[in-house]
């Protein structure tokens, strides 16, 4: 009865986490997004143009896409949750600074530790649902988490600029110290420290973690399936950010219509993680490899390089093709991102944290380039940007298709009773068996054999030298 309902708590518990994660990464991208609509009121309040302002926006980009590098390996240290609290803390905090900031400065500062707080917090998600989820659910969990970063990023804006109209840039702001309020109360009630294990600190191990993630590049197989996977999610964020704008210079449509223009994104990325995550996870259950990971990924790749080909067929002819396209775009790089960050994580084991910052830095880094080319398409030639993406797209497939291959070694099942163990228990476990064996050897070693006591077998004769000390003492006593 009671292992009973102690797998029911641990069943409820997961289903939590599986929306808290997501909810936490989509804070990030939601935080730098949401104020963009507002940028214009921002540089007439603080008498600045606005590109002065804008370099807010280029300033929190960079300092986001570093930001994981720092604390997702410090989470090794201190563990997940208490991290995590630091980091909702100081997002807290910065909210309010730039709530109340009255010159441009305050306003850049407090807005750069508000991105550098948040945008970080990606790679510790990551490392929680590797933590606790089993191998076979971990996909659907991490999809959850790619659409939530997706999602940020697009509703953003929609909800920055209905904010900015109806009340001032400022409300902005207090919208973000709510919903991060709300948040982290409910990481204070559900979430539990799921680093069993933390790291020894030294002050040269810690500060080590930060640059650890680029020494992850020495492995060819990590640095290629990383870049293209920061590539492939620069180019999501390039359609992502180019459509509200194309749908208002092109064919006409009001500030209001352009945000009705992501809908078709959101319902495919929605879609894509529905169907994306479970694929992911039934070839890695059906091929045991850890290359079957890619294997749907690699499919998506070539469908989506079809997809990018005919968005530029269709980008300057007929919005209603572009929109469709446009989501069934957000639909298929689920299965890439999805595939290519769960096989890193499986990949790398017992470096989740890092390897997640590792993936954000190019991410965000790719991404940032990615929305000034978007300005640059919007300009001219918009339809042969996606000429030169389809190809890209298209060459990406063949790396995912080589790196599968490459990782084909069969991986059995675990036990069933350690299905649900996490990394830190295997580990703990494999810790315990080999300090067993060493005091096994050590206490075998120590035995007296048993033959020595053997009493069928005579006693040994005395040697001359014992018989003449047992005679002398014998005469002495007399």
């Amino acid at each position: 009865m009671t292992s009973n309902k102690k797998t029911q708590e641990q069943e409820i518990n997961l289903k939590a986490l599986a929306i808290l994660m997501p909810l936490i990464a989509l804070l990030g991208p939601l935080s730098n997004q949401v104020y963009l609509p507002s940028l214009t009121q921002l540089s007439e309040y603080f008498d600045v143009s606005l590109e002065v302002i804008t370099l807010s926006v280029s300033i929190s980009t960079f300092v986001g896409a570093f930001s994981p590098s720092v604390w997702a390996p410090s989470s090794d240290f201190f563990g997940r949750r208490r991290i995590l609290i630091i980091e909702f803390c100081l997002f807290i905090g910065m909210s309010f600074g730039c709530i109340f900031a009255q010159n441009l400065i305050t306003f850049v500062v407090f807005r750069v530790l508000q991105s550098a707080s948040l945008m970080g917090a990606v790679g510790v998600c990551f490392a929680v649902i590797m933590d606790v989820f089993p191998v076979y659910s971990r996909g659907k969990t991490i999809a959850l988490i790619v659409f939530a970063i997706t999602i940020g990023s697009i509703i953003g804006p929609v909800i920055g600029g209905a904010l900015a109209d109806a009340f001032g840039w400022r409300s902005v702001f207090v919208f973000l110290l709510i919903v991060g309020f709300v948040i982290f109360l409910l990481m204070l009630v559900f979430l539990k420290e799921t680093k069993k294990n933390p790291r020894p600190f030294t002050y040269k191990t810690y500060f080590f973690s930060w640059i650890r993630p680029l020494t992850f590049l020495r492995n060819k197989t990590v640095s290629i399936v990383a870049i293209c996977n920061g590539i492939s999610f620069s180019l999501m964020l390039f359609v992502e950010v180019l459509t509200p704008s194309h749908v208002q210079v092109n064919y006409g449509w009001s500030k209001a219509q352009a945000g009705y223009s992501m809908i078709p994104f959101g319902i495919g990325g929605f879609c894509g993680t529905l169907v994306g995550g479970a694929i992911v996870d039934a070839s890695r259950k059906k091929y045991k490899t850890l290359g079957s990971r890619l294997f749907p990924g690699s499919v998506a790749s070539f469908v989506l390089s079809v997809i990018t080909l005919l968005i530029g067929f269709a980008v300057l002819r007929s919005v209603t093709y572009y929109l469709v396209l446009s989501g069934l775009f957000s639909f298929t790089y689920i299965f890439i991102g999805n595939g290519s960050e769960t096989f890193l994580f499986e990949l790398v084991t017992g470096e989740t944290a890092s390897v997640g910052a590792l993936m954000a830095l190019f991410q965000f880094g790719f991404s940032a380039i990615s929305i000034q080319l978007s300005a640059t398409a919007l300009e001219s030639h918009t339809d042969k940007w996606f000429f030169g993406f389809c190809g890209v797209i298209f060459l990406i497939s063949f790396v995912w298709v080589a790196v599968s291959r490459k990782n084909n070694e069969y991986i059995p099942d675990q036990p069933e009773h350690s299905k649900q163990k996490s990394e830190d228990d295997l580990e703990m476990e494999n810790k315990q068996a080999s300090t067993s064996r060493d005091l096994s050897s050590k206490s075998n070693n120590a035995k007296v054999s048993l033959s020595d006591f053997d009493t069928s077998s005579p006693p040994p004769k005395p040697t001359s030298a014992s018989s003449s000390s047992s005679s002398s003492s014998s005469s002495s006593s007399d």
